[in-house]
């Protein structure tokens, strides 16, 4: 469900209410792959086809908005900032199912766009993750919620210098739902993943200045379904 018909096309798009089972029901975007920065090991793996973004009924959306001839970052940043001021504001708000901002400029854009979804009569939480981090620092998204994402753990104290709390994904987790300690981190294994408790719901990913200001990260473990060349 989309709150305009045109919100479909392009190379961002939003969604007004997505029923997908982790979100809990949110509205969401997505932007094409020219977004993401080149550094990403899922976009470079197999020519980018490891990315969660690639699998699924997620693909067939990936794979058509990647198409549009628009790749200019500032372009599609101002143009996903247009979708998400569109939105009603009655729901949180999941930045990029896809795509990322590889650019301070574009991170700001789009940041701006989230701050003021937060702001609006509904006051409700908008978030996102970037594998941008060691070119676009934590305070270039205009105080919007984002996570830095960690192709490894050797990455965590980079990720954290640049001001972000951050996101990995572990092999297992080694005190199965309870948190435990890397590079000085306290990380919350993904109560989805341990609980099966959705992301409205759990809210930790939602405020990222608080798991910050805690010394604490988010913690993910490859689901059943990952495909060989994602892990």
């Amino acid at each position: 469900l989309t709150t305009k018909d045109h919100n479909m096309n392009g190379p961002a798009i939003a969604v007004e209410y997505s029923a997908n089972k982790k979100l809990g029901g949110m509205s969401a975007t997505h932007a094409s792959k020219a977004t993401c920065p080149i550094t990403c090991a899922l976009l470079k793996a197999d020519q980018g086809i490891a990315c969660y973004a690639d699998r699924g009924k997620q693909a067939i959306t990936t794979k058509r908005i990647s198409k549009e001839p628009i790749t200019d970052d500032l372009e599609i940043a101002t143009l996903e900032a247009d979708r998400i001021d569109e939105l009603t504001g009655r729901h949180d708000l999941r930045v990029h199912v896809v795509g990322d901002c590889k650019t301070p400029e574009a991170a700001g854009i789009v940041g701006s766009a989230m701050v003021r979804h937060s702001q609006r009569k509904h006051k409700r939480s908008a978030y996102t993750y970037t594998h941008a981090w060691p070119v676009v620092k934590r305070d270039a998204w205009q105080g919007a919620s984002v996570l830095g994402s960690a192709d490894s753990v050797d990455q965590i104290p980079a990720i954290v210098e640049q001001g972000y709390a951050p996101a990995v994904i572990v092999n297992e987790y080694p005190n199965q739902d309870r948190a435990f300690t890397l590079h000085g981190i306290k990380f919350i294994p993904c109560p989805w993943l341990t609980r099966g408790i959705s992301c409205v719901d759990c809210r930790l990913c939602l405020d990222s200045d608080k798991l910050k200001d805690r010394n604490c990260g988010i913690a993910f473990i490859p689901e059943k379904n990952t495909s060989k060349r994602t892990r």
